[in-house]
Parts: structure tokens; sequence; C-alpha cells
């Protein structure tokens, strides 16, 4: 090489050598100090633990507090991500934050799932908050009760399943409260240490009490994503936890916020003083935290919540930074660029083809197409599948995001090509859902997935796969409207013999949900859903009628939409999404049960809102680049 003598590449190469191990050694805990900020995912709604100061956006507490120790251990600046109980693990899958510090009582699923650091730095159970004269004495007097809880709580499952609760999951603790206040709620499950700070207040303490011992009760601990199992950013966020408790810090915090100090807190303060190890237990403990009785754990699954983000209370985080805290130089980050292909691999629109990478289990490498019944065989023999999709926008189902057709279907239709070990063709030439039942019935689709609710009509043309996602009927009214027809009658009367005015989308289930479900009210279809929200937001129509889904959606989408509306959920009638194959085409539905059954991204309400609140931000952030 010119200008390059021989000598000169030992030197050359103990350089790239140094350069590689350093790239090779770095991990988590570089990349923050690199970068010089650590971000923390933590709660905004539980009073002292994680709130926001009055007439800011500031979130301050003891957990806040914490996050702001961590972050002066490492000699950076901090930033707050505010995370609802539902969004904690998406938030650290997606690598929105660096951790959460956020009320998360530790459970084997979120074991599983995530890097939960030991040991705890608290811990708290399940209890109760009523009036005395609600008539709760014993946990299974909650049966058949209206009971409300933030989503994403780990005892909303075990309760509702032991206990028969009718369990009313709300978007936050505030929001639970209000719920509770206002008497559309009999009680409010929760967590004995928030409730202990929420009976500081007198004018609460004075109505309302924890009626019940507390069950199940777990340490909270910080979380990591899954991957930092064993690493050093592990070691030195527990190195830190056992700081906390032997110096006196979390008393000291406790003191600060106005927390009770917990025998937990003592215990732990008495053990890390002492430099002694942990004791065997001092991890998870699904236990009954009453004085006596037999110990409860919580069933085996007892949560999967995922949950992301992105409602109005998901904002992008804020740096927070006390008047005190060091300033340090550091080389500014950009947020997290959350790249399309996370939320769904994408797909081609209309008819393009889109590359798929075959399973190694699928049916063109394991049996010969001759073998393969007939409707199966004429996929795997043309080498795709064609999938008919709506040509509207249905995020997070499926939508178009930089010319690509990407969503929560279009990932499962990709999945479901793997397996047939076949290319993936997107038809999405249907302007309705009944359209797109049509191209699967006259031969132009091989199956339909396309948000397709199961209906009568639709059954006499077309076959029904077992559902892959429930939904409960919901109605959104406008709230003048409502009042003036209501008077002095009970609401649940109001809405079932319901007399008024429904907007629906025009050739969608439930314009046939709604002839069934109302008789007495007066349908008016609606081209697009937009529409519809438009009429029942300017009361031309007292209601609008869809699935949950979308009916939630609409008071996170806009934080003004709750004053104009307000929505109820009817939870005895399901809408059950299925994909659809031809009359005669068995063999195919059967392999798509099967898939169906043993997939294992399987979806509910709170990973579709999650879902939903991700791609409303992508098509946003898309739409202002």
């Amino acid at each position: 090489m010119m200008g390059l003598r021989a000598g000169r590449w030992p030197i050359l190469l103990g350089w790239l050598l140094l350069i590689s191990s350093a790239a090779l050694s770095a991990d988590s805990l570089d990349d923050i100090r690199w970068r010089g900020e650590l971000v923390v995912g933590v709660k905004a709604d539980v009073p002292a633990w994680g709130e926001r100061c009055p007439g800011s956006d500031r979130i301050v507490g003891l957990e806040p507090d914490l996050a702001r120790d961590l972050a002066d251990r490492l000699g950076v600046a901090l930033k707050l991500v505010p995370v609802l109980s539902a969004e904690r693990e998406n938030a650290l899958e997606s690598g929105r934050v660096d951790m959460i510090i956020a009320t998360m009582n530790e459970t084997p699923e979120r074991r599983e799932a995530m890097t939960l650091v030991q040991p705890p730095y608290y811990e708290s159970g399940a209890s109760l908050l009523a009036r005395q004269s609600a008539g709760f004495h014993q946990w299974s007097d909650i049966r058949n009760r209206r009971i409300c809880s933030r989503r994403g709580s780990f005892y909303n499952r075990p309760l509702a399943v032991e206990h028969g609760a009718d369990i009313v999951a709300l978007y936050s603790a505030e929001v639970a409260l209000k719920a509770l206040l206002e008497g559309r709620c009999d009680g409010f499950l929760g967590d004995t240490a928030v409730f202990s700070v929420m009976l500081g207040d007198p004018q609460l303490a004075t109505r309302y009490e924890m009626v019940l011992p507390p069950l199940y009760v777990t340490g909270w601990v910080a979380a990591l994503n899954r991957d930092e199992r064993g690493s050093r950013l592990e070691q030195f966020v527990s190195d830190a936890i056992k700081d906390w408790h032997g110096s006196g810090l979390f008393t000291q915090l406790e003191e600060k916020w106005g927390i009770r100090h917990s025998d937990f807190s003592q215990r732990m303060r008495s053990t890390w003083r002492e430099g002694s190890s942990a004791p065997e237990d001092e991890g998870l403990s699904l236990t009954d935290g009453s004085a006596s009785g037999p110990s409860q754990s919580p069933p085996a699954a007892l949560d999967k919540s995922t949950p992301s983000q992105h409602s109005s209370d998901s904002r992008a985080g804020q740096t927070q930074a006390d008047a005190a805290a060091p300033r340090h130089e550091h080389q500014p980050q950009p947020k997290p660029n959350l790249d399309p292909a996370e939320l769904s691999k994408t797909a081609p629109t209309r008819t393009e083809l889109a590359p798929v990478t075959p399973s190694s289990s699928s049916l063109s490498r394991a049996v010969p197409a001759g073998a393969l019944p007939p409707d199966i065989a004429r996929i795997v023999s043309s080498g795709e599948l064609i999938v008919a999709m709506g040509g509207m926008e249905t995020p997070p189902f499926f939508y178009t995001l930089s010319g690509e057709t990407v969503g929560l279907e279009v990932t499962m239709a990709r999945e479901l090509a793997a397996e047939l070990g076949v290319e993936l063709r997107l038809n999405r030439d249907a302007q309705s859902f009944n359209e797109v039942v049509d191209l699967v019935a006259e031969g132009e689709a091989d199956i339909g997935i396309s948000k397709l609710s199961r209906t009568l009509a639709r059954a006499q043309r077309v076959q029904f796969s077992a559902p892959y996602l429930r939904l409960s009927h919901a109605l959104a009214f406008n709230r003048l409207r409502l009042a003036q027809m209501t008077h002095s009658q009970q609401l649940e009367n109001v809405v079932r013999t319901f007399d008024g005015s429904i907007g629906v989308i025009a050739h969608s289930s439930f314009a046939e949900f709604a002839k069934r479900n109302f008789p007495a009210a007066q349908i008016r279809p609606y081209p697009t859903w937009d529409a519809a929200v438009e009429a029942v937001s300017t009361g031309e129509v007292v209601a609008v009628y869809r699935d949950e889904l979308e009916i939630r959606r609409l008071l996170t989408a806009d934080s003004q939409a709750s004053l104009r509306l307000r929505t109820v959920t009817l939870e005895d009638l399901q809408d059950t999404l299925s994909v659809v194959v031809a009359l005669g085409d068995d063999a195919l539905l059967n392999f798509i049960n099967l898939f169906l059954e043993t997939r294992a991204n399987k979806l509910d309400i709170e990973t579709t809102l999650e879902a939903a609140r991700e791609a409303d931000e992508l098509i946003r952030s898309g739409a202002s680049n």
C-alpha cells in the first residue's frame, strides 16, 4: 500500500484490536454514560410515589427521587418518562426507557419478560378502598360487585378468577378513584402503599377506608430490559438499592413524602446496614399480608400486561432538573427512533409481493404439494398467499406508513404466509369491510384479514376462523343529548331501551349489530368512522356504536373528548374478530385455527390499545416529517 511501511502494520493492528475490544466490551451502562442521560419510566398518577406538580408537567415523588440518585451516581442528566401500569414492559422492550421504577410488583410472568433487579426496594399488597357501609367484610364479598382498578395491575386477573369480582380496569389511579367517588364502582382495588398515602387526605379518610386485609404482598422492583440479566447495569442498580436501605436514604425519602415507615423498609434497613447478604426469601413473596390466615398465591398466569404506551398521558418524557442537581456536559441524544418494523413487519400496499422467509417447519418444506389438501395445495403451488385487506386506514390493524402497509394484522398475515412457506400478497382493493368478504367469497383472495367481525350475514358467504381478538361493544354518547333523554332514569335502562339516533360505519358489522341490538333506535350510516364521530360530537346523532377499542381511542386521542362524550361499554355483547376463508376451504380453515391457537403473539384489548397509541405516534411523526 502506498505510504504504509511494513513496520507500521503491528501498530495499526494493535489499534484495530484495541478499538474492536472497546466496542465489544461496551454495554448499556457505557451507553448511558456516553450519551450523558439516564431515561427512567416512572408513574405520574400515584400520589407521593410519582405525580405531576400542580400547574406543570414536572414529575415528583419518591420514585423520581430514586431515579435522580441513580443519575447522580452515574454523573449524568436524568430524563423521566411517565408510564401507566399497562405500559411498563413495552416501554422497556421498545427502548423508550433504560429502566422502570414505577410501583411495579414482582410476579413470575414479569420475571420472565423483564430483568427484575434484586433486592426489592419496597413491598405492598392488594386491598380495597371503599365505604365501610359497602358491605365488604372478607374477600369473597367482592363477588359480582363492580370493582375499579388500574389497567396492568397484576392482581386484576386472580381476583376476578378466584373471587368473581367484576373488575373494571381503568386508565389510571386518578380515573379509578374518580369513578369510586362518583359512585360508578363499589370499591377501588389497589396497592396498600398507594392507599395509605391517599388516606392522608382527611376529606377522603372520613368517607373511605381500606376495608379488606392485603392479599398478594410482593416486592416492588426496578426493572430493566430482559437482555440486561447479569449485566453491569443490573449490578449497578442492585448495589444502589442496597445502599438506599443501608444508608437510610429510603427512610429519609419516606419521611419527605409523608409515607409511613413500613415493616419492610425497616427490615431492609437493618439487613443492608449490617452489610449482610439478602435473606433467601427476600425476593418474590406472593402471600396473604394479613396477620393470620392461609398463604394466598395468584394463579400461574398472573399478568400478561404489555402493553405500551402513547395515550394523552404518555407524552414524550421531559427532562427533570432540580436546581441543586449538578449539570453535566453530554452529547445530545435524540429520542429513541421507533422503527415501524418494530411495530409490525412491513408489507407492500395493494398487490405487490412481499418477500417472506419461510418457517423452518413450513408446509412447502415439510410436505410435497401433491400430498396436501386441494385448498392448501393451491396456495403452496402458486407460491403466494393472497390476503384481502381493506383499502381504508385502520390503525393499528392495517395502515400505510412511508408508502408501506403495516399493522398488527399485516404481521399476522406475514407469519401465516411464512408457515405455509410462500410469499405474501396483499389485495387492498376493498373499500369497505363487506367488500373484503366479497373478495374472498368470489375467489379473488385466499383469505381475508381486515378487522372482520363475525356476523350472520357474512357467514352465508364465507367461513370464520376461531376469534383472534374479542372486544366488547361500546357506545359514545353526546353528553348534552344524553342528558336531555335520561332525565331521572338510570343510564343502564336508557341504553337497553335506547330509541335515539345511532351513527355507524356504512357496510360494517356494527351497522348490522345496531339493527339487532337497538331495534327502536334510528340507525344512521356514515361513510367513515371520522364522519360518525364528528356527527356525535356536534349532536347530529345521540351516539356512535363500535367496539370498545375504537370508543376508548376517542378519549385517548383527544384530551377534551371526555367533556363532550360519555362512553358506555356493553360487556355482555362481544365483537369477535376472525380470519375469513371461502366456503369449502376446510383444510385451510383448520390450518389457520391451529396457527392462531399456537401463535405466540396473541392479542387482547390492552396490547391492541398500546399498539394503537404507538401507531398514532408513528403516523403523527411521519406526517410532521
